[in-house]
């Protein structure tokens, strides 16, 4: 009773509503993969929903209330034969509003004296990988008479063959199943011998919903099973036989529709579900990935019994994290932001598959959605502009993403010293991307910022040991091309190659200095203190060569004059890993530059002075680099304009070009980029390296075990203090006097080995080590956000061994986080004594680490807890 109050509630709140502020051009429907999404422009009652390119993917809706039909959904209203055949007329629902959230869109519509909400609910799962990659939305449906009164109220819904291929010509088969608790149409092509367009061609469509009093199905021709449900409100439970093409003749439907009675509103909410299954997902190298939800459920039905029955935890998770994303945009920022980070969501997570390896081990894979028969695998710049969102939602998942791209660079398959730009042009298809010269600053860059991005808010270390020999060839890469002011051309993502670009040039700065941070934790200090050095060189050299004599503020290029400027989005990774390295005045010198500047399009700043393109993904990269009010509203408002611009009905569009008045890039996970505000409030994950404490687990059995270890630790140190007193007494100490290690790590046994691999390298630009301050590189960080963390002990180090076939570590399982070691004339003279005691302590630390690894996937902890409206409530200005 308590929860059906509830429920009217929630119902006539929404029944208030006026008409929501923010509607966007096209709205997300159901996106859960590159070739499973939904985007319907405007009026839900007069269109069809349409892939992200544009084609349809039919779905048609009707309600009946007391007799009278109502379209929700579709175009049937365009068959003058309906009408007729069904012996009546229907007209249309009127929409009253529209609300976007990152999970969900919720249309609340009058049919009469009927209520009704319809909310598309792709499910967002930072917990739960399986959930996650799992390619099922939801529909459900609540009602409430709007009298008072009771009324008797029938729904129907169905689907096409469309959502299979973009040729309506194609062939279909289809079959109906009941399976436990859920009843199902699938649906798929006859020929899967090549795909159409921008969709696939090998999956399975499915339509489910559970069994219940009232519920009935169909499948056969649209205007048929239409017809029969406006007569009598009910579906005959059968299947058609005659199998044919997707749009030829009555094209066929296959429909659910359900009789709730006489009711004055819904206690429970009518729930449908929509996936498309494909199986496997990926071809890495010769290898057939399949999805990681088959490594719980054996078989599809089994995972649309379960996605059905855990329809109310899926809601009230959706809510949950829909509300703490929103108030903390709102918080931050302003409610137009908020709208900007909900209407990106869905395509930035809606753009990848999880996959899973033959070892078990989580993979991701990024199809360059967005531009009309690309079908990149992995674009590094796309990822770049993404990877906020990954970060801010779950840092573990940024590891998954990143990982496909390290293996193949570290196979034989690719022998050149920089990052190529992606895994190939042939999704689902990652065979590995051919290199561009052109990019090599910019791709290497990229991933050197992101992979240290990653182990910084996730506390792995998993990929830096495991590619550490790949970062660093890239890094020598950079420094060999002398990035800061290369002698060749060279390119960003979105132009030309040219010579001295300022914002290329950062990348590659920024990139040396994350490859600075990579080694020292790993304890390679050598390195760790000459790439310091090189980007503290660099920084200067840039600074003087970027900055305009008149303001200060950056030109696009060094040569160019000072009136020249561009969108530096690459101060972004600056403030995000907090390495300091462009100094306040730039900063400031950016704000007052942006903040003045006045575009003659209000849909936004382009990218350079003499460029005519809008890039909304850098713009709110640009935009999380200012501390200014007025200059970040300046920059987020041309992003928010361009989303509710009636005028191109395209699914969130990348770049906008104001001279030709088009947009391309829609529906790309590059608009993730819209998560960069939010991302500035991280916090770093625990890091266990040469300056830290090894115990990073939240488990109690890695406290207990860490706190046993700091004890014995104590006394340890005071043995060993005892014993170096008795042997040094008579040793010469300017013997060692230019000694740069602690060299206590000797006697814990986290000292590098010997046979530390070869390095090509320049002429140090140090003689001698300098000092580490983290707290110098690492911003402060006001609140928590979600990490995934896999462990950073047995499993993680069996993970990391396995985690390529063309792996070159050759550190033993501890000394990989531990600073290198220096010759010293007492690394020959180690007493039995002191070899007992560092055997201990070694077993004690094993047995911590190991019981800090029993968590293979930790769900991220949760965002603060905001009070925040309901997504129901209607948004008030700022």
């Amino acid at each position: 009773m308590t929860l059906a109050i509830l429920h009217i509630i929630t119902l006539l709140l929404t029944a208030t509503l006026t008409r929501a502020q923010f509607r966007p051009s096209v709205a997300p429907l159901l996106v859960r993969s590159p070739f499973f999404n939904s985007w319907l422009s405007q009026n839900i009652s007069h269109k069809e929903p349409q892939f992200w390119n544009g084609a349809t993917v039919n779905l048609g809706g009707f309600i009946r209330v007391d007799g009278t039909a109502y379209e929700w959904m579709g175009t049937a209203w365009k068959d003058v034969e309906l009408p007729r055949r069904a012996g009546m007329n229907f007209t249309f629902v009127d929409v009253g509003s529209i609300t976007v959230t990152p999970t969900r869109t919720v249309y609340s519509v009058a049919a009469g004296p009927m209520r009704l909400n319809f909310t598309f609910l792709s499910p967002l799962e930072p917990d739960d990988l399986t959930l996650q990659s799992f390619p099922f939305g939801y529909i459900y449906v609540d009602a409430i008479s709007t009298d008072g009164g009771p009324h008797t109220v029938q729904l129907y819904c169905d689907v096409t063959g469309e959502w299979l291929s973009g040729n309506r010509q194609d062939k279909i088969t289809w079959d109906n199943t009941v399976s436990g608790s859920a009843v199902f149409h699938q649906i798929q092509l006859v020929s899967k011998d090549k795909p159409t367009g921008d969709m696939a061609h090998d999956g399975v469509l499915y339509f489910a919903t559970e069994t219940a009093p009232g519920m009935t199905w169909q499948s056969g021709g649209q205007r048929a099973r239409r017809s029969t449900f406006l007569k009598s409100g009910e579906l005959s439970n059968g299947r058609d036989t005659n199998l044919r093409c997707i749009d030829c003749g009555d094209a066929p439907v296959f429909a659910f529709s359900n009789n709730l009675g006489r009711i004055t509103s819904t206690s429970q909410p009518v729930v449908w579900a929509i996936g498309y299954v494909r199986d496997p997902v990926i071809n890495q190298n010769g290898q057939q990935l399949r999805p990681y939800w088959s490594t719980t459920y054996n078989r599809v039905e089994d995972g649309i019994q379960a996605f059905l029955a855990d329809f109310s935890n899926a809601k009230t998770r959706a809510e949950s994290l829909d509300d703490k994303i929103v108030s903390n945009a709102r918080r931050k920022v302003s409610s137009d932001y908020a709208d900007v980070v909900s209407l990106s969501t869905r395509q930035v997570f809606g753009a990848m598959e999880v996959a899973v390896n033959s070892s078990g081990d989580p993979l991701m894979f990024m199809k360059d959605v967005g531009l009309d028969r690309s079908r990149r695998v992995n674009p590094v710049e796309k990822i770049f502009a993404s990877f906020p969102a990954y970060l801010y939602i779950n840092a573990t998942w940024a590891r998954y993403l990143l990982e496909p791209i390290l293996q193949f660079h570290q196979s034989p398959l690719y022998t050149e010293r920089y990052a190529a730009p992606d895994l190939g042009g042939s999704y689902p298809n990652a065979q590995g991307g051919a290199p561009n010269p052109a990019r090599a600053i910019e791709d290497s860059g990229s991933m050197l910022i992101m992979t240290w991005a990653h182990a910084k808010f996730s506390g792995d270390l998993t990929l830096l040991s495991a590619y550490y020999q790949t970062l660093r060839k890239w890094t020598e890469n950079l420094i060999t091309s002398n990035a800061v002011a290369p002698s060749l051309a060279y390119q960003d993502s979105d132009g030309s190659p040219s010579v001295n670009l300022t914002n290329l040039a950062l990348k590659g700065i920024i990139g040396v200095r994350a490859m600075a941070e990579i080694s020292h934790t790993l304890g390679q200090g050598d390195d760790a203190n000459r790439y310091q050095d090189i980007a503290a060189q660099w920084i200067r050299q840039w600074e003087a060569s970027a900055s305009a004599d008149s303001d200060g503020h950056l030109k696009s290029s060094y040569n160019s004059n000072s009136s020249s400027w561009g969108m530096i989005y690459n101060i972004y990774a600056d403030r995000l890993l907090g390495t300091n390295l462009v100094s306040q005045e730039i900063y400031d010198a950016q704000d007052a530059f942006y903040n003045k500047f006045e575009s003659g399009s209000k849909f936004g700043l382009p990218l350079t002075a003499d460029s005519d393109q809008v890039k909304y993904h850098w713009t709110l990269l640009t935009a999380a680099t200012t501390e200014d009010p007025s200059t970040r509203t300046k920059l987020l408002r041309g992003v928010y304009e361009k989303a509710i611009d009636p005028n191109k009905q395209d699914a969130f569009p990348i770049t906008y070009d104001i001279r030709a008045n088009k947009t391309y890039g829609k529906a790309s996970p590059a608009q993730g980029a819209a998560f960069a505000i939010l991302s500035m409030d991280m916090q770093p994950g625990k890091l266990p390296g040469p300056n830290d404490d090894l115990s990073s687990s939240k488990s109690k059995a890695g406290a207990i075990a860490g706190g046993v270890l700091g004890s014995i630790a104590g006394i340890a140190i005071l043995m060993i203090g005892f014993l170096f007193w008795r042997r040094r007494k008579n040793q010469d100490w300017a013997q060692n006097s230019q000694r740069k290690d602690n060299i206590l790590t000797k006697f814990f046994g986290r000292s590098r080995p010997n046979d530390r691999p070869d390095i090509e390298h320049t002429q140090s630009m140090a003689a001698t080590v300098m000092p580490w301050n983290p707290t110098q590189h690492h911003g402060p960080a006001t609140r928590e956000y979600h990490k995934g963390r896999i462990g950073s002990g047995k499993l993680a180090r069996e993970m990391a061994s396995r985690r390529s076939p063309y792996s070159t570590e050759t550190s033993s399982r501890d000394n990989i986080l531990a600073p290198p070691r220096s010759p010293s004339a007492l690394e020959s003279n180690d007493n039995s004594e002191v070899s007992a005691l560092r055997d201990e302590l070694e077993d004690l630390r094993r047995n911590m680490e190991e019981m800090r690894s029993r968590t293979r996937y930790e769900a991220p902890p949760s965002y603060d807890t905001l009070d925040s409206s309901s997504a129901f409530q209607q948004r008030t200005n700022d």
